[in-house]
């Protein structure tokens, strides 16, 4: 169990960039606004991505379980394999302004990118869904 210092308090998605290379998956979310939620025991950042088939191949996320202190979990679920990889807290940076993760030795999948969308989950509520994605290579 891993933990970031200080607060973490939910923040709405003002754009979100995946990048790829021959080290792994890089994702930034930048965060804008206090989300509008109270009491809030987890929340977790998404980007879901479609390949070739048009269907979901992985999710890759971070999730923060309680605000102050938060014990914080990066993974990829492989969807077509069924299993997930989870990232130590090193390959996680916080600010107020954004959250990146740097998803080591990752992929995309096999048949590359169709499509991806990103989301926002508070408390089991989906505050921001199928957000548009920027691919950068």
């Amino acid at each position: 169990m891993e933990r970031a210092s200080g607060v973490v308090n939910p923040r709405l998605m003002q754009s979100v960039l995946v990048g790829r290379d021959d080290n792994g998956v890089h994702i930034t979310w930048a965060l804008g606004d206090p989300a509008p939620a109270s009491g809030v025991e987890y929340f977790m950042y998404s980007v879901t991505v479609y390949g070739g088939r048009a269907s979901s191949l992985k999710q890759f996320g971070v999730k923060f379980i309680g605000t102050e202190d938060p014990e914080v979990r990066a993974f990829v679920f492989d969807h077509m394999g069924g299993g997930q990889s989870n990232y130590p807290l090193d390959k996680v940076t916080i600010t107020r302004e954004s959250i990146s993760v740097h998803f080591v030795d990752a992929s995309v999948g096999p048949d590359g990118i169709d499509s991806a969308h990103a989301g926002l989950n508070v408390n089991g509520v989906d505050l921001q869904q199928r957000f548009t994605v920027t691919l950068v290579d």
